[in-house]
């Protein structure tokens, strides 16, 4: 939740992790992430009850993001990657014109790699909305 030191909702997926990515070689370090967006403070989040479609998107991203990889036998990359919403990219909810997002890994001291009890780490991915003007200048 929002407070003084932290003036955002913070949504994050949990259970991501609970499976390894299928990594190149040389990556093993990175087999284990969670998802993890910063939304503005008066954002409203479902679990307070708020259904409204425009306010949904998010979630639905990061769960769409969080199965990807075990679907597809893949991994999230790094040092970044860009998922588009479609091919011409098209808005992620009704209420904003951005249409893809941008994925950092271990994002400038808002996440931290977490040391499981395994011995293995997982990265939490920053998850940023982008316009598609921004898409298409990275």
């Amino acid at each position: 939740r929002p407070n003084e030191e932290h003036p955002y909702l913070v949504m994050f997926t949990s259970g991501m992790s609970d499976l390894p990515m299928t990594v190149p070689p040389g990556q093993e370090a990175w087999r284990y992430a969670e998802l993890v967006m910063h939304l503005p403070s008066d954002w409203k989040h479902p679990k307070d009850g708020e259904l409204d479609p425009a306010y949904l998107w998010p979630r639905r991203w990061l769960k769409t993001i969080a199965h990807q990889p075990h679907v597809n036998k893949s991994w999230l990359g790094r040092p970044a990657a860009i998922v588009s919403s479609a091919d011409p990219p098209q808005p992620l909810g009704t209420n904003t014109k951005m249409t893809c997002l941008l994925l950092v890994p271990d994002f400038a001291n808002l996440s931290t790699p977490l040391k499981r009890d395994d011995g293995n780490v997982t990265h939490f991915y920053t998850v940023v909305p982008l316009y598609t003007e921004e898409r298409d200048y990275e």
